[in-house]
């Protein structure tokens, strides 16, 4: 039993916000197709006509994808399966220079020594960028302010990096902790 995508093309690069087509064939035992991304994420679900299918599917944000085609039979078992990569391009890429308070930049929080040696993009979506901004002008701005230059060594991890380091605690959440007890010791003082 098998099932294939034919289009697109594995690695292919596509821009976002824009329908992609995912077409593709199954064998005769496959009854319907379902379409997944990096394993997590339904994008659609489809029956199998003629030994065909296709499911067409928008992305809101960029980078790369594993998209998984599973063949489902009549008694509902996945009985097949396919994937392709997709790196999607965001032509509003976010920049890793810009300032999310007086003192800390994006690459800040971003730089990531594993990812950099494993290929992993650790470019947070702009959801995660206002949510880094809020983090830096509630928490890191003030408590700099008190204590002076802060060195952040990790702020921020994407799911795929969060995975590559078996999802510890970010050395981040460790610090802020420290941050949280040095402020509350000097304002018991």
């Amino acid at each position: 039993m098998s099932i294939t995508i034919t289009k697109p093309k594995d690695d292919s690069e596509l821009p976002i916000l824009t329908e992609i087509t995912f077409e593709g064939t199954a064998d005769t035992d496959v009854s319907q197709v379902e379409l997944w991304a990096d394993d997590r994420w339904l994008l659609g679900k489809t029956p199998v006509s003629s030994g065909s299918w296709s499911i067409a599917y928008t992305f809101n944000t960029g980078g790369t994808r594993r998209i998984i085609a599973k063949g489902i039979n009549t008694t509902n078992t996945k009985i097949a399966e396919e994937g392709i990569w997709l790196f999607l391009q965001d032509d509003n890429a976010i920049d890793l220079d810009m300032n999310l308070s007086a003192n800390f930049k994006l690459f800040e929080l971003t730089e990531s020594v594993t990812a950099r040696l494993s290929g992993i993009d650790n470019t947070p979506t702009r959801g995660e960028v206002e949510n880094l901004r809020t983090l830096c002008n509630q928490l890191l701005q003030p408590a700099r302010d008190v204590l002076g230059p802060l060195k952040i060594n990790s702020g921020f991890r994407s799911e795929a990096l969060n995975r590559k380091v078996d999802r510890r605690i970010a050395p981040i959440v460790l610090a802020l902790l420290l941050i949280l007890s040095l402020l509350a010791v000097r304002h018991e003082s």
